[in-house]
């Protein structure tokens, strides 16, 4: 399954940022070790969504140059994240948010030229108005975290880190859906299996 991760990071690499790596003495001196951060905050669009989103949309686009369109449902990075990937990508895109989603993403999607629609609140609503669209479309649902292209995407971040610091004892990594966490220990473990992965 490593190799996906590895042909994610060739089609993705000319289009998103190398993050740099940090490391802080103060920090280190607290925990008395020597730790690195990957600073995916710095990345396009602001967060490592990005990496999953292109990597799906472009694979999406190669099997089918045809592809009318994607639809995602988020109410923050992952929205943010699909919408410029699509633009990149040259295919249309709905991001389906939330009736409370904020202003200030909403308009950045917007900013993509990707079409924003609300639903309420829960997340039955937001799958239903996603699905919807996909079957009314003919658009292909990127899901924020539980699709394997997503994931391969998300695991470019761990071949990075390790190219720069190859000794690392462990990778921290936090986790909501589980996209990323699931792309970095599928990478770190092909590359040393001693590793440990933390969440």
């Amino acid at each position: 399954m490593v190799d996906f991760i590895y042909e994610a990071h060739e089609r993705i690499k000319p289009f998103v940022h190398k993050t740099p790596v940090y490391t802080n003495t103060t920090f280190n001196n607290l925990i008395g070790k020597e730790a690195f951060f990957k600073c995916e905050n710095l990345q396009k669009t602001g967060s490592f969504k990005a990496r999953g989103a292109l990597n799906t949309i472009l694979k999406l686009k190669k099997s089918n140059p045809n592809l009318k369109g994607v639809v995602a449902y988020s109410s923050g990075n992952h929205g943010l994240a699909t919408a410029w990937a699509s633009r990149l990508a040259g295919v249309k895109c709905s991001v389906v948010v939330p009736k409370t989603a904020s202003e200030f993403k909403v308009t950045a999607v917007k900013g993509y030229g990707a079409e924003v629609v609300k639903c309420e609140y829960d997340p039955i609503s937001r799958l239903e108005a996603c699905e919807s669209i996909a079957t009314k479309e003919g658009y292909e649902i990127i899901h924020t975290s539980d699709h394997d292209d997503v994931i391969h995407g998300q695991g470019t971040i761990a071949l990075e880190l390790l190219q720069e610091v190859p000794d690392l004892d462990a990778i921290l990594v936090s986790a909501s859906g589980g996209g990323m966490i699931s792309g970095i220990a599928i990478a770190a473990k092909a590359i040393n299996k001693n590793i440990k992965s933390n969440i």
